[in-house]
């Protein structure tokens, strides 16, 4: 085959196969269609050149016009071979930009920050990333071509208009802190960085924004802001002594106590070492310590150091000196805390003095008290354990220390053994931490006395070995009492059932819920089930509904009401409604008194019509008037007012008498034979017929008729019959009642009135008289107002001081720990101010039934103190000093009444006075004879009364105490000062044999 040939043709499979390669990269069949012609071209170029040929084997160039197309076309096919290298190189380029692109693309859709553009004329968006949609909660299409100030927070708004402000004129905005509002209306913290796209001129036409989240950030920082401002207030609300100081032992900054007690400011404490009025002696062993800290580089402990105050008080502190680290592990500051001690020391030195005292207590109290180990042995008994023990034969029956108390108990046999194992069961509970307390009822009835007991089994809080106290408290007359009140109760009901007045109760909802028999009665009812459930109101008249459902509202509301209302029957009631609470205040229902006074109303009209006619009348005529009126006011056909003008024999004069007529006259008469005389020996004498008969030497009554006879006697202002007035009548009585009522009232006034017109004659000395006895009773009034008022100051005073003491220690443990109190602790609590509130209660009733402290009357002056002051000490923990010398002890019984309430309730008082003003730690009471006087001395260590407090007219606690002193004849005195206290001194001469004993 001709070498051409073969050329020409592999020149067009070449071709071919770039065609086809170039249709499949370029994806165009017109490239491939012109590399094929170029192909072909070439091929006919090649024939052309041998068609002439006589042999094969041998090229002629017999078409030497042909080389120059044949050339043209080998050079368009080397250009196909080189457009195709070059194409490839391009498509490589192009999918490496395609791979490029879609990676910057998915970095910008998915990258950490928002990325917006913003069209910087119409400031809408252009585009934005998908973080952007994420984090907002919006869809792209709700984001692109919407005004970019609407994805801002309302808050943030005005500075992201400041911000684009900026950028339309600089091209940039850097570090802009605004707020997003997310769809759902929660806001993000952003950073706002803005690059500027300008076209040729230079002009802006877009922005390129990106938004950094910086909530978490800002998070930290308010949390961080928050938490130093939380330790800065830790720190100056800590009693504590705080400071902080450099390595020169410069002070950089100290809490707001340690200002307090130096009398400085953090500026002026700044850079000093000490504060320049503090002991040289001492600064000096402050900075040998800070220097201790600042090259071991380990905290100090000073157990004792003194500490001058600002105004010159030397306080002893422990202190803690602690290093702060700063780079490289060297001591950058160090901190110190110092704590006050000198009460604590102060305590550890009461402390023995304490320990006597608890024993000296426990003997003193009532309750019989042991303390049991872990095994339920008995450590120690106070005194009335043994004294009881002693009585009752059980100290020789292993009750006494060194016997097992738990064995004793779980062996018992007979009646009590029931209880006797239950209360062994409850000490074994508490020994073994199940629970902290125990306390069990039982009776323990001797042959000649029923009694009940209480046992109160207490475990000692804290560490250390495991004790137990245990108490038994006698509650006969708790008891006693308990079973008095159900049978108070008792009467109560069988009172409610059988008075004559209605009783009834109304729920919330203002329907009768019960009612008694009187009740019933009173609205013609049979059945009780005939009311329960009806609406109150139904029973008022239409005219009067609308004014008690007012009264009922109000009543529900709280306040007690009384009024008066007419049925629908035409009777006239007169109710009273009395609100129930419950233990919490609350109104849970309405107690209501109602009673007929339907009669009442009738007698009252009659009272209107008898006072009217008397109302402008006095003297001789008064009577004459009265007379008349009674007469037509009952209906009866005569009546009598006379005077007693001699006792013995009894003669009467009359003052006004009526005989169907006014008779002018007046007359004189002898009372023996007549009713008139029995009414002037009982004050009272109805005959309700056959008066005749009963007195026949009664002429007068023969002579009318009469039948039937009421009378009662004027009474005068000493209680002695000073006349009567009487009515008689030849029928029965129509209205006994009224006919009385009326009777007594003007009885009583025609005894006043024939009383003054006795008395008329001695107007200039009765005027005087009346004059000293005003003053008389205005004086007793007032003595009686000062004493109830010092009884009302000593009693309440006392112990509800006592309760918000006990108020205040709760709040000051909750404000102390961030832990919750123990339920015990809040329980023990709860019981001690339960406890004030009973006392409360007792100190009313016995105030109201008698101002005699009874305490007094049972144990004398002299118990009643040590027992008064011992309960203030186990109330508040303040301590307390009992001296009372033996020669007082001797003749305690035989201090006077009087003088022993006078100087028990000053002492009350003080007491008072110590737990609510002076802020004392320990008071003391001494009870002495000195100079043949007796003397009440009381002190404390609080911060002492003032001269203003001592003259102050409102101090009424002072003015109490003085004017109990002066009422027994003694002397008053009191004084304070800020170092000492407060002392008060009563002195109430007297004589008593000298002789000290001292008691704590």
């Amino acid at each position: 085959m001709s070498l051409t040939l073969l050329i020409s043709t592999g020149i067009c499979l070449v071709a071919l196969v770039v065609s086809i390669t170039l249709v499949r990269r370029l994806k165009d069949w017109r490239m491939g269609l012109f590399s094929l012609f170029l192909a072909f071209m070439a091929l006919r170029q090649g024939l052309a050149l041998v068609v002439e040929t006589e042999n094969w084997t041998v090229v002629l160039f017999s078409n030497p016009e042909e080389i120059p197309g044949l050339l043209v076309s080998g050079l368009a096919f080397t250009a196909v071979l080189y457009l195709r290298t070059f194409i490839n190189e391009q498509v490589a380029k192009g999918e490496a930009l395609r791979a490029s692109e879609i990676r910057y693309q998915d970095l910008y859709e998915n990258a950490p920050d928002m990325f917006v553009s913003v069209d910087a004329k119409t400031g809408r968006v252009l585009q934005c990333n998908q973080t952007l949609v994420s984090s907002t909660g919006y869809t792209k299409q709700e984001i692109v071509d919407r005004p970019v100030f609407d994805l801002y927070h309302p808050d943030s708004l005005e500075d992201a208009r400041q911000a684009f402000h900026t950028f339309s004129s600089t091209g940039e905005v850097r570090d802009a802190e605004l707020q997003l509002k997310r769809k759902d209306g929660t806001t993000i913290d952003v950073l706002l960085n803005v690059s500027s796209i300008r076209d040729e001129q230079g002009r802006i036409i877009q922005s390129r924004s990106v938004w950094r989240d910086i909530t978490s950030r800002k998070r930290v920082e308010m949390t961080l802001r928050e938490t130093e401002n939380m330790t800065q207030q830790i720190l100056d609300a800590t009693t504590d002594l705080v400071l902080v100081k450099d390595p020169l032992s410069r002070i950089l900054w100290a809490n707001k106590a340690f200002q307090s007690y130096y009398g400085m400011t953090n500026a002026e404490l700044k850079d000093l070492m000490d504060a320049p009025f503090n002991d040289p002696h001492n600064t000096e062993q402050y900075l040998e310590d800070d220097q201790r800290v600042f090259e071991t580089g380990q905290t100090q402990f000073i157990q004792e150091e003194h500490v001058t105050r600002h105004d010159g008080e030397i306080r002893l502190f422990q202190t803690i000196k602690s290093p702060i680290f700063g780079e490289n592990d060297q001591v950058a500051m160090l901190v110190a805390v110092a704590r006050d001690i000198t009460e604590h020391k102060q305590a550890q030195r009461a402390l023995q003095e304490s320990e006597r005292f608890a024993y000296s207590t426990m003997d003193a109290l009532s309750a019989h008290i042991c303390v049991l180990d872990e095994v339920g042995t008995i450590l120690t008994i106070n005194e009335s354990w043994k004294q009881f023990g002693l009585g009752n034969g059980l100290l020789s029956k292993q009750f006494t220390v060194g016997d097992n108390y738990l064995q004793v108990c779980e062996q018992a046999t007979g009646d009590c053994s029931e209880e006797a194992w239950t209360v062994a069961r409850g000490i074994r509970s508490v020994i073994q931490g199940l629970q902290q307390n125990f306390s069990w009822v039982y009776p323990c009835h001797s042959p000649t006395e029923r009694r009940w007991f209480v046992v109160k089994v207490t475990r000692f809080p804290g560490q250390g070995p495991i004790r137990v106290v245990v108490a038994h408290e006698n509650l006969t007359e708790s008891k006693l009492a308990e079973e008095a009140l159900r049978e108070s109760e008792e009467r109560y009901r069988t009172l409610v059932e059988h008075s004559p007045y209605c009783i009834h109760e109304i729920n919330l909802d203002g329907a009768l819920v019960s009612m008694n028999r009187a009740g019933l009665r009173m609205l013609r009812l049979d059945n009780e089930k005939d009311v329960l459930g009806r609406p109150y109101l139904d029973f008022v008249g239409e005219q009067d509904q609308g004014r008690i459902g007012a009264l009922l509202d109000q009543a529900l509301q709280g306040t007690s009401c009384t009024f008066e209302f007419w049925t629908s029957a035409r009777a006239c009631f007169q109710a009273s409604f009395v609100p129930i609470l419950d233990s919490g205040g609350r109104v849970e229902k309405i107690m209501g008194l109602t009673q007929d006074i339907s009669e009442q109303k009738q007698i009252e009209g009659t009272f209107r019509t008898l006072v009217q006619g008397t109302a402008s009348q006095v003297g001789e005529a008064f009577f004459d008037v009265l007379i008349e009126q009674i007469a037509l006011a009952l209906g009866v056909r005569f009546a009598l007012v006379t005077e007693l003008i001699l006792e013995n024999p009894p003669r009467l004069r009359s003052l006004g008498c009526w005989n169907e007529k006014l008779m002018g006259d007046s007359f004189q008469y002898d009372v023996s034979g007549t009713p008139c005389q029995e009414v002037l020996k009982e004050g009272l004498v109805y005959y309700p017929k056959g008066v005749r008969g009963l007195f026949p030497a009664d002429t007068d009554l023969q002579d009318i008729n009469a039948e039937a006879y009421l009378g009662i006697s004027l009474k005068g202002s000493e209680g002695k019959p000073i006349g009567h007035l009487c009515i008689v009548n030849d029928d029965n009585l129509s209205d006994v009642a009224r006919a009385q009522s009326i009777l007594n009232i003007f009885g009583a006034r025609a005894a006043a009135e024939l009383e003054r017109m006795r008395a008329e004659n001695e107007n200039a000395r009765t005027l005087a008289q009346l004059r000293d006895l005003t003053g008389q009773l205005s004086s007793a009034q007032e003595q009686e107002r000062k004493r109830i008022a010092r009884e009302l100051h000593d009693e309440f005073g006392q112990a509800l001081t006592g309760l918000n003491f006990d108020l205040t220690w709760m709040m000051k443990q909750l404000d102390k720990t961030s832990d919750f109190l123990s339920k015990q602790d809040i329980l023990t609590k709860f019981h001690s101010m339960s406890s004030t509130v009973v006392s409360i209660i007792q100190s009313v009733r016995r105030i109201a039934s008698s101002l005699r402290p009874a305490v007094l009357d049972d144990l004398g002056l002299v118990e009643a103190l040590e027992s008064e002051f011992r309960e203030f000490h186990q109330r508040t923990g303040i301590q307390c000093v009992v001296n009372i010398e033996q020669a007082v002890r001797d003749e305690g019984e035989d201090i006077g009444g009087e003088v022993a309430t006078a100087l028990y309730r000053i002492s009350q008082e003080f007491l008072t006075n110590a737990l609510r003003h002076s802020r004392a730690s320990r008071v003391e009471v001494v009870l002495a004879n000195t100079d043949e006087a007796l003397v009440l001395i009381l002190r404390d260590n609080g911060s002492g009364i003032t001269t203003e407090q001592i003259t102050n007219s409102r101090s009424l606690g002072i003015l109490g105490m003085k004017e109990r002193a002066i009422s027994v004849g003694g002397q008053f005195q009191i004084s304070g000062s800020p170092a000492k206290g407060t002392e008060v001194k009563v002195r109430i001469d007297r004589k008593i044999p000298s002789q000290s004993s001292n008691e704590n």
